[in-house]
């Protein structure tokens, strides 16, 4: 054998979801599942003559998650929030024992896409996922398969100076979605398919915006409060003016 393909899906129909294994070893850990939830998982080998079958489907049902602290934030956000706390300010405790005061330790959260090690996946936000993340700097989520915001999901990160959204599937902004980020430099928005945004004098609102990449899936035209906005790069004048800048 040269390799080991994994696959998992909840329930027992619906698409399969493709999991990052790599290699020969013969076990595997999926993680960032939701907990009290059946799910199938499928194997198949790779070896010189090729890649076989998948295998049948095995199940089983994950545990119910703890409650308290942040184990109801989505999963890839608690994950990682966790992780974080654990590798750089040496947290002993699970998702049940977070407190504010520990999330006010992290300066930057990281929840894109490994492209190297993760098949494509979809993300849904909630709209508490970042409360209490009152000292965040930098948050990225490109390529997490994003289709939506929630309403007020980035209120109280008035730290934050850079926010990568870029490289997922958002068609539209909610009015005031960052009307809360005073500190925010950097805005990535590129590769979405976005047709339409919230009036620019939300983003007029942000005094120390200076990079807005609005690259939308070739678009290089936005309509913008009944008008239509350049996508390409622009001045810092012109960004806060309309939508974009260099």
């Amino acid at each position: 054998m040269t390799d080991y393909d994994v696959q998992y899906r909840a329930g027992t129909s619906g698409s399969w979801s493709g999991w990052g294994h790599n290699g020969t070893g013969v076990t595997a850990t999926l993680t960032g599942l939701s907990g009290n939830t059946s799910y199938q998982v499928q194997v198949r080998a790779t070896n010189a003559e090729g890649t076989g079958s998948w295998s049948d489907a095995g199940s089983g049902r994950t545990a119910e998650p703890p409650s308290g602290g942040i184990c109801d934030r989505t999963p890839r956000v608690r994950d990682r929030i966790v992780a974080l706390l654990k590798n750089r300010h040496s947290y002993k405790g699970d998702c049940s024992r977070v407190t504010d005061e520990q999330l006010a330790k992290l300066e930057s959260l990281d929840l894109g896409r490994n492209s190297s090690t993760e098949d494509e996946f979809t993300m849904s936000l909630q709209g508490h996922d970042f409360e209490g993340l009152v000292n965040l700097k930098r948050l990225y989520m490109r390529e997490t398969g994003l289709r939506s915001l929630p309403a007020g999901v980035f209120d109280g990160l008035t730290k934050l100076e850079e926010l990568e959204l870029n490289e997922n599937k958002l068609r539209s902004l909610p009015t005031g979605v960052f009307s809360d980020l005073r500190s925010l430099e950097s805005l990535k928005l590129h590769d979405n398919p976005v047709t339409a945004v919230a009036p620019y004098d939300e983003f007029e609102a942000l005094p120390d915006l200076t990079y807005l990449p609005v690259d939308l899936k070739g678009r290089r035209k936005l309509q913008v409060d009944g008008g239509e906005g350049d996508a390409s790069s622009m001045s810092r004048r012109e960004a806060r003016r309309r939508i974009g800048c260099a």
